[in-house]
């Protein structure tokens, strides 16, 4: 018998087009990969950016409140030098319309509506109410109203929320250790430059021994890429109170506390992966933190005015804090709004 062999067809490869078809499936696919990838990389990177600013922000704020809360009034103080607060405005921001009024960096912070768009609306922070105290023993109603309600001022929208950088600087001193030769430090808080990076906010520190010889100045960073730190001082002797942008020890009489009982402190911390370049050429990402600190020797010293020693057109405090409140009531403040702060001693 014939046996025939048979032998397999050869096998069509791939033409030129369905290779350059394939080619280019994988090509769109990987370059899909890889923009998703340095996406994320680049997210990650602004997340990074924006918890590091978070930290630099808290320990800067931390560190101050800490300092002034021990502030000292001592006699061994020059009374000039007792407390030192300057104002250094920027002619820039953060390049960004931050109150939606079509304009950007239009305000001074300095606690006032100074571009004249603050609303009775926008008080979100300050309120007018009416306790309801009618029945059993309970006193008849209470009308309350708290300092600034009706009146544009610090913590309200529209006001201090479009605002210039500032490089203010704040200087205090403390008493040393009970046992130890160390008399007096002097505190000293800024942005500077520190080991050849700019924008750092630093903490110089002078201390002075019980002969009167300093040390060298120490300097210490707290934070780094600080576009922006604003010191407010309030003025308990003005009439009426608030806050001033200018502290100067050697304007204000003997008789007089020669510092603030509080400050307002803001610092403004660039928060992008990108590197920062002053002045800005396009808008900021920054993290903006701010607080009160109290200087509790100023509020602990006999000369400070308070209640009925209050100077002439401030109504006394009054903290009704035993009546009962109403459900989603807030909680009072004064008695009756007072007029609107202005900048006190500079």
């Amino acid at each position: 018998m014939r046996t025939e062999r048979r032998h397999p067809r050869p096998r069509r490869g791939l033409t030129l087009v369905e290779l350059m078809i394939v080619s280019v499936i994988v090509m769109i696919f990987t370059a899909s990969a890889a923009m998703v990838f340095i996406q994320l990389i680049q997210t990650s990177d602004a997340i990074d950016a924006r918890v590091e600013a978070v930290k630099n922000c808290r320990f800067f704020l931390d560190t101050l409140a800490n300092d002034l809360a021990s502030a000292s009034l001592s006699s061994l103080i020059p009374p000039g030098e007792i407390f030192r607060g300057t104002d250094s405005p920027l002619t820039y921001g953060d390049l960004r319309d931050n109150d939606l009024d079509g304009a950007v960096d239009e305000e001074s912070p300095d606690g006032e509506d100074n571009d004249g768009d603050w609303t009775l609306a926008a008080d979100d922070y300050d309120f007018q109410t009416v306790i309801s105290t009618s029945g059993g023993s309970l006193p008849p109603l209470i009308s309350l109203a708290e300092r600034g309600w009706e009146e544009p001022d610090l913590g309200d929208g529209h006001v201090d929320e479009d605002v210039v950088f500032n490089q203010d600087t704040i200087s205090f001193w403390q008493r040393g250790p009970l046992t130890g030769n160390v008399q007096l430090r002097r505190i000293t808080y800024g942005i500077e430059s520190f080991e050849g990076e700019d924008n750092v906010a630093v903490r110089r520190t002078l201390t002075v021994h019980s002969d009167g010889t300093p040390d060298l100045e120490e300097v210490g960073p707290l934070a780094f890429n600080v576009v922006s730190l604003n010191f407010l001082f309030w003025d308990h002797e003005a009439v009426p109170q608030g806050w001033a942008e200018v502290w100067d020890g050697t304007f204000i009489p003997v008789d007089e506390l020669a510092a603030p009982v509080a400050v307002y402190a803001s610092i403004t911390v660039y928060a992008d992966a990108q590197p920062l370049i002053t002045p800005p050429t396009r808008p900021l990402t920054t993290m903006q933190m701010s607080t009160i600190c109290v200087l509790e020797n100023v509020l602990r010293s006999p000369d400070y005015p308070r209640g009925e020693e209050r100077p002439e057109g401030e109504p006394p405090l009054v903290f009704p804090r035993s009546q009962s409140v109403l459900p989603g009531s807030p909680e009072p403040g004064t008695e009756s709004p007072p007029p609107a702060p202005s900048p006190g001693r500079s």
